[in-house]
């Protein structure tokens, strides 16, 4: 089904659609039974949730294993996973020129963490009702990006605004809003009628005992929550906040829900393979403290940490030591490996010359090293082509870096005198899980070449990924 007959690029299958209906209407403390029933029809989550919920894949996945991981796990964490991988998945689709839809779907979830643990706090009927609500409270946006793709830049940078200013910007540079957007696309059908209110009024909520009033004051107060972290000044944030939770029949502690939302962000963004550091205290952010990298006892430490001081290897060199971290005996963590082909290069060579050509080369592999990780191997393959060799690196998070480096590509040029040439690329991505034995190096090469290819013939400057 298309989500908005204004942004036809969006859709989401009626087999999916159907899922994520019931799985949001299902009423609160509902059994293992009900969500064990829904998941086991969607087999690529149920293969995220095993990776999940095991420190080791198991042998065989059968139903009775994926039961039990969601009694370990807990149904509302599992729920909040199903929705936001598959919401984010079906966006996915959608060509959104320099809008970073991972970034918007990591502040939806911190949204919607906040509105589940506020709802705790106060006691509300159904928490998940709540998560829901902060979860698509900005969808509209995205809506929008899709309908306007030469405003996605603009509403992407809109996004670091406070919510009231973001909707006043909305309004003046599109004639519109989310909340239009929402209730003129095919969420209506989706979404139970009560979060549709909460999504579309919250802006400006009404004060008032209804469910779907309280429901709409939560999702204000938990937008503005999330935004103390990404708003310069945060200031009036954090003073909407103080506003709103006075009109609650009982109080929330700010500080304490701020931490505990971030740390159920923390964890189902680590769960969707997200590239998450630890969030500030409340205080820090005020403050506009930055945040703190893990320390390097953390075996996690610097895997989203980006630095400049790194050499490209050759090709030899990369094959050696991805024969080397395939075949570690200690390896207790997902590999990735990716391929960067820039598509068409010999034109840019053909049409500009080969000392503009170089020079943009040499350009893309300053930017491709500068937004990897020190634990990331970088090489230069061939003239035009790139790997990476990503350690403790889940297919999510993988593809996630895969899709910073196309658009790095796409968005990268040079300036010579009044030409300024830039390229695209073809990414062919492999990861490699933990526990399932350690194929040879050629072999998984020889993959990640093959997808590569498969890339450019499907169209060029995409994405294919493998596990």
């Amino acid at each position: 089904m298309s989500i908005s007959t204004k942004a036809e690029a969006i859709k989401i299958p009626q087999q999916q659609a159907d899922l994520l209906s019931t799985l949001m209407r299902l009423p609160a403390n509902s059994p293992v039974d009900s969500v064990s029933r829904i998941a086991l029809k969607d087999k690529a989550f149920c293969d995220r949730l095993i990776d999940v919920a095991h420190t080791r894949r198991p042998p065989s996945v059968t139903d009775a294993l994926i039961h039990e991981s969601i009694r370990d796990l807990g149904v509302e964490r599992v729920r909040m996973l199903f929705l936001s991988n598959n919401l984010a998945h079906a966006f996915s689709s959608a060509k959104l020129r320099d809008f970073e839809d991972t970034e918007f779907w990591m502040h939806s979830i911190l949204k919607g963490c906040t509105a589940y643990q506020i709802a705790q706090e106060i006691e509300y009927a159904d928490p998940f009702e709540a998560f829901l609500a902060g979860l698509l409270s900005n969808i509209g946006s995205l809506l929008l990006a899709a309908r306007f793709p030469h405003m996605a830049e603009h509403l992407r940078d809109n996004r670091s605004r406070n919510v009231q200013i973001r909707a006043q910007v909305e309004r003046i540079l599109l004639g519109s809003n989310h909340c239009e957007e929402v209730q003129n696309s095919g969420l209506t059908h989706l979404i139970p009628p009560r979060v549709i209110h909460a999504i579309t009024t919250y802006l400006d909520p009404f004060p008032g005992s209804e469910r779907k009033y309280v429901l709409a004051m939560i999702t204000a107060i938990a937008s503005n929550m999330a935004d103390i972290g990404n708003v310069t000044p945060p200031t009036h944030s954090f003073e909407l906040v103080e506003r709103y939770h006075k009109n609650l029949a009982t109080g929330v502690r700010i500080e304490d829900v701020y931490e505990q939302a971030n740390q159920l962000y923390v964890q189902v963004c680590k769960d969707l393979g997200f590239p998450v550091v630890q969030p500030r205290n409340l205080q820090d952010a005020l403050n506009g403290v930055p945040p703190v990298l893990e320390t390097e006892e953390d075996p996690l430490a610097s895997l989203f940490r980006f630095t400049t001081d790194q050499s490209v290897d050759s090709r030899s060199g990369f094959l050696d030591k991805l024969e080397v971290a395939l075949q570690d005996p200690k390896r207790k963590d997902d590999l990735s490996v990716m391929l960067i082909d820039l598509d068409s290069f010999s034109k840019i060579n053909d049409t500009y010359g080969c000392p503009t050509a170089d020079a943009l080369l040499h350009h893309l592999g300053i930017e491709i090293v500068r937004s990897m990780r020190p634990l990331d191997n970088v090489a230069r393959i061939e003239a035009d082509q790139f790997a990476l060799l990503m350690p403790k690196t889940q297919a999510m998070g993988a593809k996630v870096v895969a899709e910073r480096v196309r658009s790095l590509v796409k968005g990268s040029t040079i300036a010579m005198g009044t030409i300024r040439p830039n390229a695209t690329a073809s990414v062919g991505g492999l990861t490699i899980k933990v526990g399932k034995g350690s194929p040879p190096a050629d072999k998984v090469w020889k993959k990640v070449v093959d997808l590569t290819r498969m890339a450019k013939e499907k169209g060029k400057n995409r994405i294919i990924w493998a596990s």
